[in-house]
């Protein structure tokens, strides 16, 4: 069985938790260990699936942290004898739901099947479905299964040309649809556009998909992945509110019309680039990011980036919990003005809680804020810096006139302007 990548096993974890196909919501430390158990559970759906629902409706951090230790005992094979009874309710309620569940999914993976399924074995009770990996190329014209509690489909690593306008017609409580790596799928059936439930829609390296129907009434919609794809148009992007993992990487021209960008906890991302490379997005304005723990900078001002190269009309960065993030450019240094005016229009620049970084604003970027109105820094531990320029090379004076009088900044303990000899 193929496993599920661990930000789609959470997804799955928390979905199951949940109520009315809302992924659950819980205070910081539970929601640790509950990233801690979907990561036990190795990716597989029908562990997730059944942890899920044995710990549904607990809310006592106590019963978190022993499921999580038994889990672990568990799988390492070093239960003791004497704990038999003491978790003895526990384990009954796990062996009630692997049974349950194993009625409730289709799990058929790297089974070189070439269909799939028959229609009779998508029961109306289903909570999920995996065909990874297999040879399906086509879903036959007119099926559409009556699965109205189905959570999960995963069709990925197939070779699906088309997919039926009515196939999704009965899926409506579906929050989490994989159909990466489907190579010859074209486009998406308009009935997509109908699965007002999900939450996660991954469409990575379906290298000839071109349409994509309106987004803009998938308002649960929390991750999308659009990458390598030959997608140029994501109708009603801008309506996703709810977004929190946004990747558009490798596709060549995705999208045009993007004015907002907010990425929340996305454990991956290294840089903004590294999901936006390939795209050029002359009319983005805001920019949000908070809680992405490996990012490390955010515009990589490569020649061939397409982002940095269109991002010119930047009104507003905010940036949030980024406790790796050490530059703002990849490639800025202290006494280089930098190529991509990426900061000519920048108003409004808030740094928070982020504390490897040492210097904010180089030389390089200093000269572009002539539109800067205001500036807020906060609680970013290491920084020693906010505007920093090289007194024996730059004529300090004259960048001090490119900065405009700031509205309301906030008053840090040291100078407004560092000078480096």
């Amino acid at each position: 069985m193929h496993p599920l990548c661990h930000s789609e096993g959470l997804e799955l974890f928390l979905l199951i938790l949940g109520e009315d196909k809302t992924p659950a919501t819980f205070p910081p430390n539970i929601l640790k260990i509950a990233e801690s158990i979907a990561w036990e559970c190795d990716g597989l759906p029908l562990a997730i699936s059944v942890m899920a629902r044995t710990m549904k409706g607990i809310h006592n951090i106590q019963q978190w942290r022993h499921a999580l230790n038994k889990l672990g005992r568990l799988e390492m094979g070093t239960e003791m004898e004497e704990e038999v009874s003491e978790d003895a309710e526990f384990m009954r309620n796990m062996a009630c739901h692997i049974l349950k569940e194993s009625q409730r999914c289709i799990v058929r993976c790297d089974q070189r099947l070439r269909e799939i399924p028959h229609l009779q074995g998508w029961t109306a009770d289903l909570d999920l479905v995996s065909l990874n990996k297999n040879l399906i190329r086509e879903i036959p014209v007119g099926i559409s299964p009556y699965c109205p509690s189905l959570l999960t489909l995963i069709l990925r690593n197939n070779d699906i040309s088309s997919i039926p306008e009515c196939f999704f017609t009965h899926m409506k409580a579906l929050a989490i649809l994989d159909l990466s790596q489907n190579h010859s799928l074209t486009s998406l059936p308009d009935s997509l556009s109908d699965l007002t439930c999900l939450v996660s829609l991954v469409l990575r390296y379906c290298l000839e998909l071109k349409y994509v129907p309106t987004l803009g009434r998938l308002q649960k919609l929390s991750r999308l992945v659009i990458s390598g794809t030959s997608v140029e148009v994501v109708p009603d992007l801008e309506m996703l509110t709810n977004l929190r993992w946004l990747d558009l990487s490798h596709n060549e021209e995705l999208p045009k019309d993007l004015t907002n960008l907010s990425i929340d906890c996305n454990a991956c991302l290294k840089s903004l680039c590294d999901a936006l490379s390939n795209t050029a997005s002359s009319s983005l304005m805001n920019i949000e990011i908070q809680s992405c723990a490996e990012m490390k900078s955010l515009f990589c001002l490569f020649g061939n980036c397409s982002f940095c190269n269109n991002l010119n009309n930047l009104q507003s960065l905010q940036l949030r919990c980024l406790q790796s993030l050490r530059v703002i450019c990849k490639e800025d240094v202290a006494d280089t003005v930098l190529p991509c005016a990426i900061f000519s229009h920048l108003r409004h620049f808030k740094i928070s809680y982020c504390n490897e970084i040492e210097t904010l604003v180089t030389a390089g970027l200093f000269s572009q804020l002539q539109n800067l109105q205001t500036l807020t820094v906060d609680s970013c531990d290491s920084l020693t810096e906010i505007f920093a320029v090289n007194s024996s090379d730059v004529d300090i004076e004259l960048l001090m006139m490119v900065l405009p009088p700031l509205h309301s900044p906030t008053s840090p303990p040291w100078s407004c302007l560092t000078c480096q000899n």
